[in-house]
């Protein structure tokens, strides 16, 4: 369940918050380490793996966490759903060719 529909007590959320807001400077490091440490073919299946992941958080985030938020009141979910579906095939079309 999201976060935001959750109702959890405000110390959790809070936490949460915190946790996930962590994980980006995190994840920045890691990549930036792990470019640095790789070199040649390496660095390209490196740079893969860390934008296949990349790619994967952001998805699970936008389907678990917004997309539920987006569609809870009801009004225009069709609008809603059509406007993500169109996003992630952009999305994906941009991926093919850059």
């Amino acid at each position: 369940m999201p976060v935001y529909l959750a109702k959890m007590p405000p110390l959790q959320t809070w936490g949460a918050l915190i946790f996930c807001a962590l994980m980006t400077p995190t994840g920045i490091g890691i990549g930036w380490g792990v470019s640095e440490a790789v070199k040649g073919q390496g660095l390209l299946l490196a740079q893969a793996i860390i934008m296949s992941i990349t790619t994967g958080s952001f998805l699970f985030i936008s389907v678990s966490e917004l997309l539920p938020a987006a569609i809870h009141d009801g009004r225009y979910t069709l609008l809603k759903m059509g406007a993500f579906t169109v996003g992630f095939v952009a999305m994906a079309v941009l991926a093919a060719y850059v």
